[in-house]
């Protein structure tokens, strides 16, 4: 049995605007599919954090529908693009109803889907997608910046195609998945290295084993008596778990 543990913190120059949390996460479990997914909305987007809303249920929407699909296709440049177009034309439909440009919604994309031993992921723009294969945290997939830390590809950038990474494979020994923002892996991702930090398998295993509310209930004050004195930024983290006991 799969279970999700998700939070999206404010962060201090959000707190002291008093502008929305522009980070936003989705999960979606559907047609014997979990997905999970995470977006950050750009800063300099008047309406990120709608646009980060509606990429994340989408992306979960389409994924647990064409996991299958997906995963069996033998090449991933028709995946990409047509799962591009369902995100832009959704993005299309909101920027319709919301009076605004697409340019407006921007944000990036994080998402993980499994489905019996398989699993898709599906990645644009910074931040961090990580999994504890046996006793091992790996990083699955890096950060996408600029020449500066703080340039990146969003879903509306005109060239998202050419920065959009897929990946699948075989579960075997992964029991969990991590997606974090780019706020909260200035915490838990060491970037010279490209590593997760140790406290992060700390952090799943009591997930696995503890009931949800507690864990977010906790991780959110951790993340602002710790990570939102370091960064300015929102700070958003889902996990998605393999646990034994379906009781959790």
């Amino acid at each position: 049995m799969w279970k999700v543990t998700q939070i999206a913190i404010k962060g201090r120059s959000h707190e002291n605007s008093g502008t929305p949390c522009q980070d936003k996460t989705f999960s979606l479990n559907n047609n014997e599919c979990f997905a999970v997914s995470l977006a950050d909305g750009a800063g300099s987007a008047a309406h990120s954090e709608i646009g980060a809303q509606g990429v994340t249920k989408k992306v979960c929407e389409v994924l647990t529908e064409k996991f299958d699909e997906y995963f069996s296709a033998e090449t991933s440049d028709k995946v990409a693009e047509e799962l591009l177009a369902a995100l832009i034309e959704e993005l299309e439909k909101i920027s319709a109803v919301s009076n605004c440009d697409l340019k407006d919604l921007a944000s990036t994309l994080l998402a993980v889907a499994v489905k019996n031993d398989n699993f898709l992921a599906v990645h644009v723009g910074d931040g961090v997608i990580g999994m504890l294969d046996g006793d091992f945290l790996a990083v699955l997939s890096t950060p996408d910046n600029g020449e500066f830390s703080n340039e990146t590809t969003f879903v509306t950038s005109p060239d998202a195609i050419s920065h959009l990474r897929l990946y699948k494979g075989n579960i075997d020994e992964v029991s969990a998945f991590m997606l974090m923002s780019d706020g909260t892996a200035s915490g838990f991702y060491q970037r010279q290295s490209q590593n997760l930090m140790p406290v992060m398998k700390k952090i799943i295993q009591a997930a696995k084993i503890l009931p949800v509310e507690e864990v977010e209930k906790g991780l959110a004050e951790n993340f602002r008596e710790t990570l939102c004195k370091i960064t300015a930024d929102d700070c958003s983290l889902v996990l998605l778990l393999k646990c034994a006991d379906e009781s959790l």
